[in-house]
């Protein structure tokens, strides 16, 4: 369950103007606030306001608490489907990436009349030496060969 917090704002109550102040400005007498958590971390926080002083007792915590973990929950389950979609994303680079590298390796066993370990060792060094990296070296060397570039997309996934 999700730990809380409640006060009672008032002209006296501690904790300073910057806050006290502006809350009372506008009517807040009592506040409840409780942590969303997700990946073992704190990452915001659900903030309830009343007009009223004492507005959250015991049975108004418990609701709000089962309210905040639901939301830690969700907010949980939002962070994995994006991390998830950031890593797709990359893996789908990395198969396009490949594909050029790949037809790259073909165009120099061809040339060359060598293996599949030759041509690459042939293409990292070119990238070594030019410091350039592996995939722009063998986007050129396509180009270079087919008259255009290599389209960017893996086209068999």
């Amino acid at each position: 369950m999700a730990r809380w917090s409640s006060s009672t704002t008032s002209p006296t109550t501690t904790g300073g103007p910057a806050t006290r102040l502006p809350a009372l400005g506008h009517g807040v007498r009592s506040s409840l606030s409780l942590p969303l958590r997700a990946g073992g971390r704190v990452l915001g926080a659900l903030n309830i306001y009343s007009l009223h002083p004492r507005a959250f007792g015991t049975q108004e915590q418990l609701v709000a608490g089962r309210f905040a973990d639901e939301a830690s929950r969700a907010l949980e389950l939002a962070m994995r489907l994006a991390e998830r979609t950031e890593m797709s994303e990359h893996l789908q680079i990395a198969l396009a990436s490949r594909a050029v590298i790949d037809q790259a390796l073909g165009i120099f066993m061809g040339q060359n009349k060598c293996g599949a370990d030759d041509a690459f060792d042939m293409l990292r060094s070119i990238s070594q030496n030019r410091n350039v990296k592996l995939h722009d070296i063998a986007a050129e060397i396509i180009t270079a060969v087919a008259g255009r570039p290599p389209s960017g997309e893996a086209r068999f996934l």
